[in-house]
């Protein structure tokens, strides 16, 4: 048998090396290691060496997780808010599309749709429209026609109060 390589207090990506285990039941020498997010785990040397264990597994679902994250402003549970831009994406495409909303009556009843392309992706919705000025909602410029590059803008409530279409 060789002579064991010593790897205590050396760290192999986010595991650091606490003490030396022992040998385990496939003959393997393991070690008592401790990754960066505090999880203790007893891991085989040569896949600390190897590099094919670098974490718990923290590591791998935080980049995960941060794959996941597109634009960063839809909210996520913990309190963060939604950006304004992304719930005014959101109420339009309920009030054209979702027949249970109280708005369906007077968009989505009408014919009022959403573009293919905003319908699709917020980043479009949001490349097109911009950020949203303070004091400012979305506003239909022809209160007839969809929700579409040509016929949106930022508008305030005096503005939107005067270009609506009777109700009925």
């Amino acid at each position: 048998m060789s002579k064991r390589i010593e790897l205590c207090g050396q760290t192999f990506g986010s595991w650091l090396v606490i003490r030396y285990q022992g040998i385990n039941d496939l003959r393997q020498p393991s070690w008592y290691c401790e990754c960066i997010c505090g999880t203790k785990r007893i891991v085989v040397g040569q896949t600390l060496r190897s590099g094919r264990s670098s974490s718990c597994g923290c590591t791998k679902n935080e980049a995960i997780r941060k794959s996941k994250i597109i634009h960063g402003q839809s909210g996520i549970k913990g309190g963060v808010r939604k950006s304004r831009e992304y719930s005014a994406w959101e109420a339009m495409k309920r009030r054209c599309a979702t027949k249970q909303m109280n708005t369906w009556l007077y968009y989505g009843r009408w014919g009022v749709k959403v573009c293919k392309r905003w319908e699709k992706s917020f980043l479009h919705f949001l490349a097109d429209m911009g950020k949203c000025p303070e004091g400012l909602t979305l506003d239909r410029i022809n209160p007839y026609g969809d929700y579409k590059p040509s016929n949106c803008r930022w508008a305030d409530w005096k503005t939107q109060a005067n270009n609506k279409r009777p109700r009925g």
